[in-house]
Formats: C-alpha cells, sequence, structure tokens
C-alpha cells in the first residue's frame, strides 16, 4: 500500500536498476522502518510524556 501511497513505481528508472532489484530495495527499507518503529515504541511504551515546565518549577522552589 505504501508503495502506491507514495509513489514509488513512478520514480522507478529502469536504465538504473531492474525492476525486481527496486522492490527488493523498497521492502527491505520498509522492513527496516518498521523494526525501528517496534523498537521506539517499546522503549517508550504506553507511558505518558510529561513536559517539563522549568519557569514554573522556579517560581515554586522561590515560594519555599
Amino acid at each position: 500500500m505504501e508503495l502506491l501511497e507514495r509513489e514509488l513505481l513512478e520514480k522507478f528508472d529502469p536504465k538504473k536498476s531492474r525492476l525486481r532489484t527496486y522492490l527488493r530495495l523498497c521492502v527491505d527499507s520498509f522492513v527496516t522502518n518498521e523494526d525501528k518503529a517496534g523498537r521506539r515504541q517499546k522503549r517508550g511504551g504506553t507511558v505518558p510524556h510529561v513536559a517539563l515546565d522549568f519557569a514554573s518549577a522556579e517560581r515554586n522552589s522561590a515560594r519555599q
């Protein structure tokens, strides 16, 4: 689906490589990117991200 959405077949140049080689490169790149995305999710998981508000922290510490 991504191959069609990103119009990768239109970027294929038969003078540079064979279609089989080009498709293999596209698949390898896709798998690598999905693997990286999966590992990123594992590191952060479903833990909510908390924004650090240094200005507010400084004000609170100055009051105490």
